[in-house]
């Protein structure tokens, strides 16, 4: 009867022993290169505690993480531990069974065999209390450490979700930041042409107003020259009129001259003869002093028309490129109000 006690609790202790290496053999090998910090002495109950996972930022992430695998090796050390214990348990056990070998036919003491039979076995019923204990410590530290690696992995899982979260915002800020430089460059070509086209409306109005006023200018010469070549006209028909005149004059001096020479009246005396030529130099005299201020009169009137012709070119021709100056400020102001617009259009995006 002893013996089949022994034995029944020897196959006990075997299928505990069976039950803790199965539940201190999980795997752990995504663990194993974390140390942890919860050192342990003793082989003394195990209190599990359980800790609250938030995600504030990384910072927290990677302490909560590492909280977590110092737990875990925790509890690999409390199992290594607590399967130590139990082989001493099991050496122990062992040494008090072999004091007497069952096969040995001897004589001894009914009395004797009985209190040491009773010692091992409060032995005995101490290991057994004390490895249920055990069993339940390590059930519960298995359980722990279950809930503990999936909320590694989740925990892991929303750090990468979390890495992959920062390389898009990253990768969106870089995208701004380029657009945002290539806005700023054009502000600057924009602000560089609305100067430019600034310095040109500026000189274009300066232009504007010098041409207006060589315009002016030249009109009131215009205007001066066609005063003195009315004037010369007049003069000129007035010599004109004097010279037929002049002509008349000389015909009837001619004619009374052939009379005079022809003898139709009485005979010419020496004195009449001397009156007439006189008179006849001085005709002469006077029409060619008559002649050439004519011919002067006209070269200065030749001279008045071809400056009229010239000036009226040239008043054409600055008319002409006021006009065009004029176009140009005009296109020009519409350019630069154009890139005001747009400008303000960038400034506002």
């Amino acid at each position: 009867m002893t013996s089949s006690s022994y034995l029944l609790d020897r196959e006990i202790l075997g299928s505990t022993r069976n039950i803790i290496d199965a539940h201190s053999n999980a795997p752990f090998s995504q663990h194993n290169s974390y140390r942890g910090s919860y050192g342990t002495t003793s082989p003394l109950p195990y209190t599990t505690t359980t800790t609250s996972y938030h995600h504030h930022s990384y910072g927290n992430g990677s302490n909560d993480v590492c909280e977590t695998k110092k737990v875990v090796i925790d509890f690999q050390d409390q199992i290594r531990l607590l399967k130590s214990d139990l082989e001493k348990k099991d050496a122990l056990i062992q040494e008090l069974t072999s004091i007497k070998d069952p096969n040995k036919h001897e004589n001894f003491e009914a009395s004797k065999y009985e209190a040491l039979v009773g010692q091992e076995r409060s032995a005995f019923e101490g290991a057994k209390r004390e490895l249920d204990q055990y069993r339940t410590k390590v059930e519960g530290l298995t359980y722990d450490l279950r809930e503990t690696t999936l909320k590694l992995a989740a925990k892991d899982e929303r750090i990468n979700e979390l890495k992959h979260e920062i390389d898009s915002i990253k990768r969106e800020y870089d995208l701004i930041n380029q657009a945002n430089n290539q806005l700023h460059i054009r502000i600057r070509e924009l602000e560089t042409n609305v100067n430019s086209y600034d310095s040109v409306s500026n000189k274009s109005s300066l232009t504007i107003l010098t041409l207006q006023k060589d315009g002016k200018e030249k009109q009131e010469q215009i205007l001066e020259l066609q005063s003195r070549v009315r004037t010369h006209m007049e003069e000129r028909e007035a010599s004109e009129r004097k010279t037929e005149a002049l002509q008349k004059k000389l015909q009837e001096l001619f004619s009374q001259l052939k009379i005079t020479v022809t003898g139709d009246f009485a005979q010419p005396t020496p004195a009449s003869f001397d009156i007439l030529i006189t008179k006849i130099t001085e005709i002469s005299a006077e029409n060619t002093t008559l002649r050439g201020t004519i011919v002067k009169l006209e070269d200065t009137g030749r001279s008045f028309d071809n400056e009229t012709k010239a000036n009226r070119a040239t008043i054409q021709q600055m008319a002409n490129q006021l006009h065009v100056y004029e176009q140009n400020t005009v296109s020009h102001h519409f350019e630069l109000d154009k890139m005001k617009a747009e400008r303000d259009t960038a400034l506002s995006e």
